[in-house]
């Protein structure tokens, strides 16, 4: 079995990148590393709710949105006519509220989950928070272990491509100097 390190520059400036995957698996498996296997994630398809389209007002210091809607945009508009003010904390204050006018407030169509349908797939939608999060960890640690890998087989990638560079400064001499 030929490592990678017996060749020659010369011959290392050729390899392919087939010859290249044989050369870092034996790398890998000298120094210990195994190859991780993709997770298999779990299914985290949408869980299908009942939704109401509701009018809301937009508004306030950071544009949220005030926690009450409408059903027509006439009634959420006759409601900024009756000019509401807003309780909103004072960060800089420590948290103080405070009230202040509801200005420059827009309104806005969404479509949410009506109530009834959300507290009664309550479960189903925190199994599928929790798939996520699991999917979430596993990704991330597959994705450390092939850092891991790449870091291992940095050296022998970097000789390559520098036994390359070399190779190819060398073919440009050799033109040079035959056109002489």
């Amino acid at each position: 079995m030929r490592r990678y390190w017996d060749q020659t520059e010369r011959e290392r400036s050729v390899v392919t990148d087939e010859e290249m995957a044989a050369f870092l698996a034996i790398e890998m498996m000298e120094r210990g590393v195994v190859k991780p296997v993709a997770p298999v994630l779990e299914a985290t398809e949408e869980v299908p709710l009942a939704t109401k389209t509701v009018i809301v007002i937009k508004g306030g210091t950071y544009e949220n949105r005030l926690s009450v809607c409408f059903s027509t945009t006439e009634n959420a508009l006759a409601f900024l006519r009756l000019e509401p003010w807003v309780i909103e904390p004072q960060w800089e204050a420590g948290g103080l509220e405070s009230v202040r006018p509801l200005g420059g407030a827009n309104v806005a169509q969404l479509d949410l989950p009506h109530y009834d349908a959300a507290l009664a797939s309550a479960a189903i939608l925190k199994e599928r928070l929790a798939r996520i999060a699991r999917n979430a960890a596993l990704t991330g640690a597959y994705k450390k272990a092939l850092a891991a890998i790449d870091q291992e087989t940095a050296v022998i990638r970097s000789d390559r491509l520098r036994c390359q560079d070399r190779a190819r400064v060398c073919s440009n001499i050799w033109g040079t100097w035959v056109v002489y």
